[in-house]
């Protein structure tokens, strides 16, 4: 029976990417931002938790306090847990390429080019070349020069989680919006 060697995500994302959690957890290379908006949404909350709900308690009725307080909890726990999963997942990096020998290179220059057409569904479209990953970049697809990856249907990089914002980790960015 073949003994095959698990190959971490690490090993097949060589950008600038920090990974914890043996692999489970991905993050940005910049995280000083993440840990400032850290502070900057807990602070907020610890000072209406320590003195303004107690205050709504004992000034007010104790039934709308407790109110008040379960539901600023129920917002912050969404808001939190959603701000740690979108730092800390994969937001889509697309996989680079193996290096190609020189040798073994179908093109004259020995740069591929920098445009080629493909058939998408029933519709031609025009891809381009990313040298540092050396792949022809999906639609949307774009470079991260942060990261140093490149991102399946990249919106930006957010500084302030320290991850980029792509395919997979818009969701949980916007979901504190609709709660």
């Amino acid at each position: 029976m073949p003994h095959f060697t698990a190959v971490r995500r690490w090993q097949v994302f060589e950008g600038k990417n920090v990974f914890h959690c043996n692999g489970g957890c991905i993050g940005g290379p910049d995280r000083k931002f993440f840990y400032l908006t850290e502070a900057l949404i807990l602070s907020p909350v610890v000072t209406f938790w320590a003195s303004i709900c107690p205050w709504w308690v004992n000034e007010y009725d104790e039934d709308s306090g407790i109110v008040i307080s379960f539901f600023s909890v129920y917002l912050v726990l969404g808001s939190v847990i959603s701000f740690y999963i979108t730092a800390y997942m994969d937001p889509g990096i697309i996989p680079r390429a193996p290096p190609i020998p020189e040798d073994d290179m179908p093109w004259s220059t020995k740069k591929p080019p920098p445009f080629k057409k493909v058939n998408f569904g029933t519709q031609r479209i025009k891809v381009k070349y990313c040298a540092t990953c050396r792949i022809y970049r999906p639609p949307r697809a774009i470079h991260c020069s942060i990261c140093d990856n490149c991102i399946e249907r990249f919106d930006h990089h957010c500084p302030w989680i320290g991850n980029c914002i792509g395919t997979v980790s818009y969701t949980h960015l916007t979901l504190p919006t609709i709660l």
